[in-house]
């Protein structure tokens, strides 16, 4: 899900959240930046590169990974109560959102 900028993110984030039964738990792993610098210059090259080519963010499979409080946020706004960090391997979090 890192082709995706935070808009498209908290709709698809909240479309789980709704389809979890009570209680439910959406598990995801996936790449994330380092940090908040890194997530802007990502998120800044693959903007460039959806404009030059005139085409929706999230259109393209574009690497623009999200920092790990980032992506929590997210998580949090799209309205799982809670939000665990599994396991870290060097740029990939597997982590468990709760309804």
């Amino acid at each position: 899900m890192y082709h995706f900028d935070e808009k498209q993110k908290l709709k698809l984030y909240k479309n789980i959240l709704n389809s979890l039964k009570e209680d439910g738990v959406f598990i995801n792993g996936d790449s994330m930046a380092d940090n908040f610098q890194e997530e802007r210059l990502r998120f800044k090259r693959a903007i460039k590169i959806y404009e030059d080519k005139k085409m929706l963010f999230g259109s393209l499979h574009i690497d623009a990974h999200f920092c790990l409080e980032h992506e929590l946020e997210i998580l949090m706004k799209a309205g799982f109560q809670e939000v665990i960090l599994e396991r870290e391997w060097k740029r990939t979090r597997l982590y468990r959102a709760i309804k």
